[in-house]
C-alpha cells in the first residue's frame, strides 16, 4: 500500500488526489513523523542507559540533570518546526498542561515536556528505570545490580 501511495504522490498533483488518496498520504506522513520521533526518544533513552553503565549517572539527581540537559538541547525542543512535528507524533503532547495546569505555552516548551514524558516512559518500559529509580543497586548475590543488568542487555 505504501509504495502505491508513494507512486501516486510522485505522479499526481495534490489537487487531483481523491479524498481516499489524500487520507492515505496523510496517514503515511504521520507514520513517518512518528517513526522518526520515537527513534529520537529511544536514542535519548539509550544514551542515558549508557551513561548509567559508564558510571556517569549514579543517582536520581544525576538522572534528572542528564535528562534535562539532554532534552533541553535537542533540535526537537530548540526549533519551532521540529517541536511542532514532535508534538504531532508524541503520545504525551499534553504533558505540559498535565504537569503545570497551564495551557498557554510555546511549541518548544510543550515539546520539552512531551519529550521528557516519552523518554521517561521508554526508560521505564525498556530498562526498568522508573520514577522510583535512585541509582544502580549494589551488587548482591541474590539480585543483580542495575548496572550489571544493563551491561548484560
Amino acid at each position: 500500500m505504501s509504495q502505491s501511495i508513494l507512486d501516486t504522490l510522485r505522479d499526481t498533483p495534490l489537487s487531483q488526489l481523491t479524498p481516499s488518496q489524500m487520507e492515505s498520504a496523510v496517514q503515511l506522513a504521520q507514520n513517518i513523523l512518528r517513526a522518526d520521533y520515537y527513534a529520537d526518544v529511544r536514542g535519548i533513552a539509550d544514551d542515558i542507559v549508557q551513561a548509567i553503565k559508564d558510571g556517569e549517572v549514579t543517582n536520581r539527581d544525576d538522572l534528572e540533570e542528564r535528562l534535562h540537559e539532554t532534552i533541553d538541547g535537542t533540535q526537537r525542543v530548540i526549533y519551532t518546526y521540529q517541536a511542532k512535528c514532535g508534538l504531532l507524533a508524541s503520545d504525551n503532547e499534553d504533558a505540559y498542561e498535565d504537569e503545570t495546569g497551564e495551557q498557554d505555552a510555546t511549541p518548544e516548551v510543550r515539546m520539552y515536556y512531551a519529550l521528557m514524558a516519552d523518554v521517561r516512559e521508554d526508560l521505564d518500559a525498556r530498562h526498568d528505570i522508573g520514577s522510583d529509580w535512585d541509582g544502580p543497586k549494589p551488587d548482591d548475590e541474590d539480585e543483580p545490580s542495575t548496572a550489571a543488568a544493563l551491561r548484560d542487555q
